[in-house]
């Protein structure tokens, strides 16, 4: 082989292993996803869980607001642009395919179980338009989580609580500035603060 043909393989070759694998990437943050839904809907069971989530309105009237999640824009416009064209072909009669618009979050909810389904049950089509849905999926569902990951964490924890309650015991005096900050500032995290389950809702 010459040196022109090897690098013409070699080009081709690291291209293809260098592209994301959105299937794998997907799955992975689906179990991410999985856990959460099932804690905070109280479910195991997949399609009860669906309908739970659908009722769990919070964030996704912050979204339609355009107060949080404002990168999912214009992964929904594309997402409802795809499919009122032509319907995701889907597994079961639960769903009709369509996002119908970029405010139809109950429709996501449901694309990204069926995308799951697709891939988990070996019924993912192989035509490039299943690849795009794939990496739609992904990028839809990682705002989603990232978002509520942040919540999560910006959430006070038991060990915020705690120490809050060691603080109002202690008997300050106005003279202990760095004590008074530290409980302005658990205070204000607490109050403020939600359940690390519920602050979708």
């Amino acid at each position: 082989m010459d040196k022109r043909a090897r690098a013409k393989s070699l080009v081709y070759q690291w291209h293809a292993r260098a592209q994301l694998d959105y299937s794998d990437l997907y799955l992975r943050l689906y179990i991410s996803y999985n856990a959460w839904y099932g804690v905070v809907t109280c479910t195991d069971f997949d399609r009860e869980a669906i309908a739970r989530l659908k009722r769990r309105v919070g964030i996704w009237s912050q979204y339609i607001q355009g107060s949080t999640m404002a990168e999912l824009r214009s992964v929904m416009t594309r997402l409802s642009t795809l499919t009122v064209a032509t319907p995701m072909t889907v597994t079961n009669g639960k769903w009709q395919g369509v996002i119908s618009h970029p405010d139809d979050w109950q429709n996501l909810i449901e694309f990204w179980y069926q995308v799951r389904c697709c891939l988990f049950h070996g019924n993912a089509q192989s035509d490039e338009r299943f690849a795009t849905f794939v990496q739609l999926a992904y990028v839809s569902l990682n705002i989603f989580m990232s978002e509520v990951i942040a919540r999560m964490k910006a959430s006070a924890t038991d060990e915020d609580v705690r120490l809050l309650g060691d603080i109002e015991q202690l008997s300050l005096d106005d003279s202990n500035t760095q004590m008074l900050e530290i409980r302005r500032l658990l205070r204000r995290k607490y109050i403020n603060s939600r359940d690390p389950w519920n602050v979708d809702v």
